[in-house]
């Protein structure tokens, strides 16, 4: 055996069993809205479905704007994309508050986002900035990869959610609404299972 898969054995137990089931636990679509996208930017908004498995019915819904901490940092185009306004978001909450919250509603859930991994990359990035850890489950999924395969030969050239929406004829907008966007990553979602599903 070559040593170094050797030395990567001995890190675990040997009974030492991968905590994954993800089949047995409940699937969150999650969207975040943000202030620009650069890695120094910040949430403004969270949105998330709870669905049970396997029917992939909605349990629960998450919703919470972010109160803005580095506004001079953020981009115009983003913010005016989202719809930010200080009106919209007088009731925002500070960050560490929204993702409290957020890890109560998720806690062991499979996360599930459309193109997830600037999501991923803010949400784990703006946890360790405020002192938590994350309580979803450590595999991730993204609709997006899946869309990828399933339309590959469709004509699709950009595989937007807006685009995929009109393409499959489903409910979809407010356009960068997190809540609304993380609504219509399951209803793609739904459809893509059905049509793996008919297609058995």
């Amino acid at each position: 055996m070559p040593r170094k898969i050797k030395r990567a054995k001995q890190r675990f137990p040997r009974r030492y069993v991968a905590d994954t089931h993800i089949k047995e636990r409940p699937l969150v679509f999650v969207d975040l809205e943000f202030s620009g996208l650069a890695a120094d930017n910040e949430i403004l908004q969270i949105g998330a479905v709870l669905v049970s498995q396997p029917a992939f019915e909605p349990i629960g819904e998450f919703s919470v704007r972010v109160r803005p901490r580095r506004l001079e940092n953020a981009d115009p185009k983003t913010l005016k994309l989202i719809g930010y306004t200080a009106r919209k978001w007088k009731d925002a909450i500070p960050l560490k508050d929204a993702l409290e919250q957020f890890n109560a509603f998720v806690d062991g859930a499979v996360l599930i986002g459309y193109n997830v991994v600037g999501d991923f990359y803010q949400l784990k990035k703006s946890l360790h900035e405020v002192g938590l850890k994350p309580t979803y489950h450590w595999q991730v999924l993204d609709v997006q990869s899946m869309i990828f395969a399933e339309l590959y030969r469709s004509g699709m050239d950009g595989f937007r959610m807006r685009e995929v929406i009109r393409y499959y004829r489903l409910k979809g907008g407010p356009w960068h609404d997190a809540l609304a966007d993380a609504r219509a990553t399951l209803e793609i979602f739904k459809k893509i299972m059905h049509r793996i599903e008919e297609g058995r």
